[in-house]
């Protein structure tokens, strides 16, 4: 058993579910449980309690004739609260193999779907299903109040070895606040936000929270007039940050009470569209937004995203298009976001001469990397599916495009041809127009691009 424990207790266990949970073993059924912060523990069968032994150094077991298809742990900590579960490791978390497969081929283009978490219920028990790709991991774990914080009390799987890690924690429900703790070889166990999570706590904290997509709107009416729009239509953008655009004193409006105001000026003023500058959760006001951490998650700045897509709705209602800015070049080095996700450069070019971007010290994405495709694009019609924006405008394009942007002879990686352009950068941009043009008729796609370059917003680059 000591194996178990170190394993447990260091946060390397990477395969829990061979080690908690029910196994037989020795003859009989043993259902073991790692509880670090528990004083004792017990097993629950029909509401009958079975005392758990602590075998080891915070192993609780309880042995059985019989195999037990449902049951419940129950443990006191130290505070003397009790608390009560299904065993997540009676459980197998909820991931295909066939969206395993897709994600890393750069196809998964709903992978929101699957990674991230989503309140689900399985075999009748009520939960949450947590997924993230960290494939350096030696293991990753959830935290929460749920376990006091506590790294490695709830492991996640490694399913099949893909780098993928997921874990269904029954009884999780909506506005639980989580992280992922993910022991990394090089810096120890890193706090991080969910790289999917749909909703965050409000700067300057940083756990992303879990929410439910139960928010019905009846948008048909916008939706059928959008897929019949024609591409000779007149079009008057109005920009704007929202945040400064108008303010209650020292405060920010709502998503909800800035609508009518909005909506009004709009009108006046003729313009049938309106492009916010990024909404993706960010960490410092004076970004704007174009240093995203989250994006997945409508900053919590101006409420919840069912206020976001309470004011779309009312945009649409009142024959206004919704464009939004997206940061798909480059994200900042907060350290509980994107960057060295697992103790690497998960997500952006490990070489700095094509990884970081000298004028703003961010971090280039790997354009090349199919799980980083699937991601961006991913996140892309998540906004478009979930939130029913008319539009995306890429920012930054021409950084993304040449591999020589704001650098020096010699501070560059020429391409496979020795030329200047980002072959991996503009195959996503190609991939991204065609997805977009080919399931959503209707919705603009505009680069913010201030270079000569050719066709960066049509199908074929």
């Amino acid at each position: 058993m000591s194996g178990i424990y170190e394993c447990l207790k260091n946060v390397k266990c990477n395969h829990p579910e061979k080690h908690l949970g029910m196994h037989f073993e020795n003859g009989s059924y043993v259902i073991r449980a790692y509880l670090p912060i528990a004083v004792n523990a017990c097993v629950i069968i029909n509401d009958k309690k079975y005392k758990m032994i602590e075998t080891d150094n915070k192993i609780f077991q309880a042995n059985f004739n019989d195999k037990i298809n449902k049951y419940m742990i129950s443990y006191t900590d130290s505070s003397g609260y009790d608390h009560k579960y299904y065993d997540p490791y009676n459980f197998r978390p909820a991931v295909s193999d066939y969206d395993i497969y897709l994600f890393k081929e750069g196809k998964l283009f709903e992978s929101y779907k699957t990674f991230g978490s989503h309140l689900i219920e399985i075999d009748g028990v009520s939960g949450c299903n947590f997924t993230v790709w960290a494939p350096s991991a030696l293991s990753v774990s959830v935290v929460g109040n749920f376990n006091h914080w506590t790294p490695g009390m709830h492991p996640m799987i490694n399913i099949n070895d893909s780098g993928i890690w997921s874990i269904f924690i029954p009884g999780i429900s909506e506005n639980e606040v989580y992280k992922y703790a993910i022991n990394t070889s090089s810096f120890g166990i890193k706090m991080k936000t969910d790289p999917y999570a749909f909703y965050t706590e409000k700067r300057p904290r940083t756990s992303s929270i879990v929410i439910g997509h139960d928010f019905n709107w009846d948008d048909s009416e916008w939706i059928n007039k959008r897929n019949i729009l024609g591409y000779n239509d007149p079009v008057s953008i109005y920009e704007m940050h929202l945040g400064s655009w108008r303010k209650n004193g020292d405060k920010y409006y709502s998503y909800r009470e800035i609508a009518p105001m909005l909506i009004e000026y709009l009108k006046k003023t003729g313009f049938n569209y309106v492009e916010f500058m990024p909404l993706t959760e960010y960490p410092l006001d004076i970004s704007w937004g174009y240093q995203a951490v989250n994006y997945y998650a409508p900053t919590s700045r101006y409420g919840r995203p069912e206020d976001l897509k309470y004011l779309i709705n009312e945009l649409h209602r009142n024959g206004i298009g919704v464009i939004l800015d997206f940061v798909a070049a480059h994200f900042p080095d907060d350290d509980y976001g994107l960057y060295m996700f697992d103790g690497t450069h998960l997500y952006d070019y490990a070489d700095p001469r094509k990884g970081r971007t000298p004028d703003w010290g961010t971090n280039i994405f790997d354009f090349g990397k199919n799980e980083v495709r699937s991601f961006l694009i991913s996140a892309i019609m998540y906004w478009i599916d979930e939130f029913h924006i008319d539009g995306i405008r890429v920012d930054a394009v021409t950084s993304m495009i040449y591999l020589d942007f704001s650098r020096k002879p010699g501070e560059w990686i020429p391409n496979i041809y020795g030329g200047n352009i980002n072959l991996e950068a503009v195959s996503l941009l190609t991939e991204l127009n065609s997805t977009v043009h080919e399931k959503y008729h209707g919705v603009i796609t505009v680069a913010e691009e201030s270079s000569t370059y050719k066709g960066i917003t049509s199908r074929s680059g």
